[in-house]
């Protein structure tokens, strides 16, 4: 491969565009956390409960963002695939194929969260690391309404699974 080619086919503008129907529904997908929110707050008050901490919603806030902006990358890293498949029928299947791998290990990732039991932080971080997928953060940054600091991160779930279900 000449040096560049690869760079050129990561900018094919119907990779992009794939990316770019992503953003709607993203706006919709944080839109409907917001109705939420705004809903569990309401249910709070009126139950007596203490309302959620500025800290807890940042953070409920920071996690929606990084859940939107994968699923949302999803859509372009998997029309790259499928752009590298000869047919289009074979293609469309392809992507079918990513786009439901990558959501079932994200939805992995998530349920994993609920075990007590994984690694420390230090190895959960260095799970993170190994399975951040710092290429296409590059070629499919968030949203501007998704950003939050430098991230949120793209994430290999798969990668990270692997490492958090070994003994690193």
């Amino acid at each position: 491969m000449v040096v560049g080619e690869g760079l050129a086919k990561n900018n094919d503008p119907l990779i992009q565009k794939a990316y770019q129907l992503g953003e709607s529904e993203a706006k919709k997908q944080l839109n409907l956390f917001f109705e939420h929110a705004e809903i569990e707050k309401k249910r709070k008050e009126n139950e007596g409960e203490p309302p959620a901490t500025a800290k807890q919603a940042s953070d409920a806030l920071e996690a929606v963002k990084f859940l939107i902006y994968n699923r949302a990358a999803t859509n372009g890293i998997c029309a790259a695939n499928a752009l590298e498949v000869s047919s289009k029928l074979a293609a469309k299947d392809s992507m079918h194929e990513c786009i439901e791998a990558r959501n079932a290990a994200m939805e992995k990732f998530i349920k994993l969260g609920d075990y007590r039991t994984l690694p420390s932080d230090r190895s959960r971080n260095n799970c993170e690391l190994l399975g951040r997928d710092f290429d296409n953060e590059r070629r499919f940054p968030p949203f501007e309404f998704l950003k939050v600091g430098l991230g949120p991160p793209l994430f290999n779930f798969e990668v990270v699974n692997d490492c958090l279900m070994s003994d690193r």
